[in-house]
């Protein structure tokens, strides 16, 4: 026979209000990706390789004088997807950031990755701006087909 537990008050209240501000940010999320993608266009359509990828997010780590993170990649070709590991605490001992990518990545998936390296946040209002300037630099930096 199942036990019934009570759960106190407190605990929904603070379930709720987390939800809750998941769910605004999924919406200006959501909101932010409607609007950039037209925007953004050429340069999610731009295919970098991974030898390219590498070079590009070395350059972008040392314009914004942060350490180069460790890119891993793994995924399939034009899927499009990766992630960026990183720590918002300075404790020394702790290993770098670490990017995975899909291979032949796209500039604004590339830049999408390091914004959150560089920033160490999510997607916030800072963040955005980070990604933007980023992207802006790094479409002088490479050659579009």
């Amino acid at each position: 026979m199942l036990k019934r537990f009570f759960i106190p008050q407190s605990l929904y209240t603070r379930l709720f209000t987390y939800l809750l501000s998941e769910l605004k940010m999924a919406i200006i999320t959501h909101k932010w990706y409607n609007k950039s993608v037209p925007l953004y266009n050429e340069h999610i359509s731009c295919k970098l390789t991974d030898r390219e990828a590498k070079r590009l997010i070395k350059k972008l780590a040392k314009h914004y004088k942060v350490e180069a993170p460790i890119i891993k990649f793994n995924g399939h070709i034009n899927s499009d997807c990766g992630y960026a590991k990183y720590w918002d605490d300075d404790d020394p001992n702790r290993q770098t950031s670490e990017l995975h990518l899909a291979h032949d990545p796209s500039l604004s998936l590339l830049c999408h990755e390091m914004a959150h390296v560089i920033t160490k946040r999510g997607h916030c209002q800072s963040w955005y701006e980070a990604f933007e300037k980023m992207l802006n630099y790094a479409a002088k930096k490479v050659k579009f087909d």
